[in-house]
């Protein structure tokens, strides 16, 4: 399981790092004239339909396979709250994905103004996720409970049978 954690993490860091970088060159790509904008979409394209989405759906898939050995039956809402902006994400990917097919047919002469609020939803939400794992998960000294057993468990080994002057 901590291999299948481990490419979780990984696919999570590649897919929220890629919408962000995305997000934000999006509102530069305003700026640009309308040859490089074609240009500057092609690449768009090739980094969500190449990088973002099949990360997403490798960070989903190995999500899934995560939650198969969670007991449901306990809910805490650290959790839900973390499902819900993980869904919240997961729309704002697709918004991204029709911003980039966008670009992709037309240049753009806005201000860029919805590709900034877009890039602050986004890293808003990517903070809420966080919280919701290392601040709300960890209230009531959950964390000094998981040092408390670990140094339990350390002083209940079994001593070494060699060194019987310590009985």
């Amino acid at each position: 399981m901590a291999i299948i954690k481990m490419l979780h993490v990984l696919c999570v860091f590649i897919w929220v790092g890629n919408l962000l970088m995305l997000s934000r060159f999006m509102g530069y790509h305003v700026k640009e004239d309308e040859g490089t904008q074609l240009r500057m979409a092609a690449l768009y394209r090739r980094m969500y339909y190449f990088i973002g989405m099949p990360t997403m759906c490798l960070a989903v898939f190995f999500g899934l396979i995560l939650l198969s050995g969670v007991d449901l039956s306990y809910k805490p809402g650290w959790f839900h709250m973390k499902l819900t902006f993980i869904l919240v994400m997961i729309v704002l990917d697709t918004m991204c994905g029709r911003m980039v097919s966008k670009l992709s047919e037309a240049a753009d002469r806005s201000r860029g103004i919805k590709y900034k609020i877009f890039h602050g939803v986004t890293g808003l939400t990517l903070i809420a996720i966080l919280v919701s794992l290392y601040v709300v998960r960890d209230r009531d000294g959950e964390v000094l409970h998981r040092v408390e057993g670990a140094q339990i468990a350390a002083r209940s080994q079994v001593t070494d049978p060699q060194n019987s002057w310590q009985k």
